[in-house]
């Protein structure tokens, strides 16, 4: 599944805007996957088990 530019965009501005660090690990982790990033790898980066992304 991809996402829109458009998505994209509103992602970025949501993680600028949030203020809970849980929810920007999120976000991030959101953009990464939506730009192409391997979903093994960014579980791998933020510490968490692939399923949970």
């Amino acid at each position: 599944m991809t996402m829109l530019e458009s998505d994209v965009d509103i992602l970025g501005g949501l993680y600028k805007n949030c203020k809970n660090q849980k929810e920007k690990i999120r976000y991030e982790t959101l953009y990464a996957v939506s730009k192409g990033k391997d979903v093994r790898t960014v579980a791998d980066i933020i510490a968490v088990e692939e399923s949970t992304i």
